[in-house]
């Protein structure tokens, strides 16, 4: 198993049942997201069963750790969470098949191999304000080029809504594998949903072992049955060709240098900052654009929470 955090590995090992069912719903905790039974159990760190997960939380409900409400368990006895968490569940059936609609397109255009969706759609959870994310593997060599296609389709024709689509997060064929390991990118990871290109979507999990010892229980049920290939647009075959071979190379490399200079501009507050290239990677293997820094905030919220939670075991 693929693993370089090895004291964390061993402190999994060694983690109850209990402490793992509390430190699930932390997280969650951290986007007011309630979790039902066979899900604490997809995403709890530990190997577990799903009879040992309902013993453990009805001695966590009687301790008043954990609340329960219309078979939903969180860290918050706020009911709200779960009439919310109901309403953002019908608010995604709806979204999805605007999700397939742009996925679809998106396929369609230049040296993109892949798309899967990704964010809250992808744990079948739409807010009011959310937009729908989409995770994108592009040919080798190509991904600025794949990106600046859209991102011109994005602009030009749908006025830069995110509406419809956010495409912040770019991946090459070339090389599949996610450097950050927490679990965060485990769970943004190993829930996304692949519109076709399941091939790919195999490869980028196989690429990412680490991630199946932050979710070892994990099984993705969610599926979109869409073509597993679809037919380019004729301007897309004929981009493909006019950027073949090494002036395409020299083409995607000079677009990739304009960003780094336009981020480092535009984001220039936080240029000195020592997560500057987490939050805006601009590689030819991979392209992030998350300013907000949510993976951080996430993490260090978690790590609160859990702090939390040991000061209440302790009095």
């Amino acid at each position: 198993m693929e693993f370089t955090n090895y004291s964390l590995y061993l402190s999994r090992l060694i983690m109850t049942t209990s402490k793992s069912i509390l430190h699930t719903l932390a997280y969650f905790d951290v986007f007011k997201h309630p979790l039902r039974v066979e899900e604490i159990l997809a995403y709890l760190p530990i190997q577990e069963g799903e009879h040992s997960i309902l013993l453990q939380l009805e001695d966590l409900i009687e301790k008043k750790q954990v609340f329960e409400h219309l078979q939903y368990y969180s860290l918050s006895n706020d009911k709200t969470y779960i009439s919310d968490r109901i309403k953002f569940e019908k608010n995604a059936d709806k979204a999805i098949p605007n999700a397939v609609k742009y996925g679809n397109l998106i396929r369609k255009f230049p040296f993109v191999k892949g798309v899967m969706i990704s964010g809250s759609l992808s744990k079948h959870i739409m807010k009011d304000d959310d937009d729908i994310d989409f995770f994108i593997v592009s040919a080798k060599n190509r991904i600025w080029l794949c990106k600046t296609f859209l991102k011109l389709y994005k602009v030009f024709y749908l006025k830069n809504s995110y509406d419809f689509f956010c495409i912040n997060y770019f991946i090459s064929e070339a090389n599949l594998h996610i450097k950050e390991q927490n679990t965060y990118t485990a769970t943004e990871l190993k829930t996304l949903i692949p519109l076709g290109c399941n091939h790919l979507h195999k490869e980028l999990m196989h690429s990412n072992l680490w991630a199946n010892t932050f979710l070892p229980n994990f099984i993705s049920n969610r599926e979109i049955k869409v073509a597993e290939t679809i037919k380019k647009f004729a301007l897309s075959t004929f981009f493909e060709k006019i950027f073949y071979g090494k002036f395409g190379l020299a083409f995607d490399f000079l677009l990739m240098n304009f960003n780094k200079l336009r981020n480092s501009v535009k984001y220039r507050k936080i240029k000195k900052e020592k997560d500057y290239q987490l939050r805006l990677r601009s590689t030819m293997e991979q392209i992030k654009v998350h300013a907000d820094n949510q993976q951080i905030n996430t993490m260090k919220a978690l790590e609160e929470r859990k702090k939390s939670l040991e000061l209440r075991q302790t009095r």
